[in-house]
């Protein structure tokens, strides 16, 4: 089976009461790195913290993974801190909607990180746009640091190769297909 390099280097930090936006084509791997934060892949390298814990366990208890606009009346315990990851396939109406739920979450102190090919709705809903392309993380220009210093109230993952690889191919690899099967039976698992 041949493996695919989908995430090359990303070293991301979202903090409480913060929305990230990641734009990016189709393909870029915007869902890939939804889906390593949801905790339902895992990385070849690299680790994730869920706001200071490493324990994968710790992925159901802090992230909400959001794939259907329905998805996004899921709200979590307020006791604990959420990373909420939307990744809709689906428009949500009114077109202001999601707008609005984004800001509801951060004023709740909850975390935001949107996947969007949307660059005007990026910025009128993010604090901060990213770009992906081609598995690289970037900052859109006029944009915060990508690379955040680490703090209990962010969820962060640095996702880079196996030490058997050249640093110069730093890459997060999944099997092409395997994978895809894995990640969309474990997303329809956990709705």
């Amino acid at each position: 089976m041949a493996s695919v390099m989908v995430l090359r280097s990303v070293d991301l930090a979202i903090h409480a009461g913060e929305s990230v936006a990641l734009v990016g084509p189709a393909g870029a791997g915007k869902s890939t790195l939804m889906l390593c934060l949801a905790g339902l892949l895992r990385p070849d390298g690299g680790e994730i913290r869920w706001f200071g814990l490493r324990d994968r366990a710790a992925a159901p208890t802090h992230t909400i993974y959001h794939v259907a606009p329905a998805d996004l009346l899921r709200s979590g315990c307020r006791d604990v801190p959420h990373v909420h990851l939307v990744d809709l396939r689906d428009a949500v109406s009114p077109p202001d909607a999601l707008e609005r739920w984004i800001a509801s979450r951060v004023a709740d102190g909850d975390a935001v990180l949107f996947a969007t090919r949307d660059e005007d709705f990026a910025v009128r809903g993010a604090s901060r746009v990213l770009t992906m392309d081609r598995g690289t993380l970037r900052r859109a220009a006029a944009q915060a640091r990508v690379a955040e210093s680490a703090r209990d109230d962010a969820a962060t993952a640095s996702l880079y190769a196996p030490p058997e690889t050249s640093p110069s191919s730093e890459s997060f690899r999944r099997s092409s297909s395997a994978a895809n099967r894995a990640a969309s039976s474990a997303a329809r698992t956990r709705r």
